[in-house]
């Protein structure tokens, strides 16, 4: 486990405000040189507990739905499970896979542009690998909010940001965007932090039009921000999910 100083933590806390804001803000931030951040942010990334730089991106106001597929293994070995977990890694629809322990074994997050395509998915899932699933739930995503990492200035004296969430799926407008504003989304999928002059040279394209079309997707609520991909278990921590099932549905202030 990595043990990490009050200034790591803060550094970590503001890239995932931010990631895409320079190390010179940073440093500002949280009372380091630039030269000092870039030095600690890079020793974060070597001992993987920074994994990427992402952007938060609502895809359902592009009209896509998210749905989540829990399963519960059976008749398996650790190898047909790694063969399982890879082919959901490999697959352009998937989002996430997750290896659970509870109730279910295996979660997988996807996306598709209506129910039909989804249940196209999980119907060649079951055709692939139904002997292996004892269990097997299908369900939608209506809304999902990303939570920034506070946990990291526990203990710290920090001046929080007041919202810390961003709304990630359950938009109730859709909104259309062009060719170059889905490889702009690519190139920051794959590095948040992309510098805005090597994105323009990527898509043969000037520095001003990526800029406004970063800033458009951003007023617009394409993207909800930046922030960063952490690998919780190298400073300690794991991830616990909770599913809650209400027995009254009625919305109550």
């Amino acid at each position: 486990m990595e043990k990490l100083d009050v200034k790591d933590r803060k550094i970590l806390y503001h890239l995932d405000l931010d990631s895409r804001q320079s190390f010179a803000q940073i440093g500002k931030k949280v009372g380091l040189p630039k030269d000092v951040v870039t030095y600690r942010v890079k020793k974060l990334q070597d001992k993987g507990v920074i994994k990427n730089f992402i952007p938060i991106i609502n895809s359902s106001i592009l009209g896509y739905s998210w749905y989540r597929f829990y399963f519960t293994f059976q008749y398996t070995s650790p190898e047909i499970i790694e063969e399982i977990v890879n082919y959901f890694i490999n697959v352009k629809y998937t989002h996430s896979v997750i290896l659970l322990k509870g109730q279910y074994d295996l979660l997988i997050n996807t996306h598709a542009k209506n129910a039909n395509k989804a249940y196209n998915v999980w119907e060649n899932i079951l055709s692939k690998y139904r002997d292996y699933f004892a269990q097997q739930v299908f369900s939608v995503v209506y809304k999902s909010y990303g939570y920034r990492y506070s946990f990291l200035l526990e203990g710290i004296n920090e001046i929080r940001p007041k919202n810390v969430r961003a709304q990630v799926c359950g938009s109730d407008t859709i909104v259309d965007i062009d060719d170059l504003d889905f490889q702009i989304l690519k190139i920051l999928h794959l590095n948040a932090r992309s510098p805005t002059i090597e994105i323009a040279k990527k898509l043969h394209s000037t520095t001003n039009t990526v800029k406004n079309r970063i800033k458009k997707m951003i007023d617009i609520g394409v993207i909800k921000g930046f922030r960063i991909n952490m690998d919780l278990s190298k400073i300690g921590y794991s991830m616990y999910k909770s599913d809650i099932i209400l027995k009254d549905h009625n919305k109550i202030n």
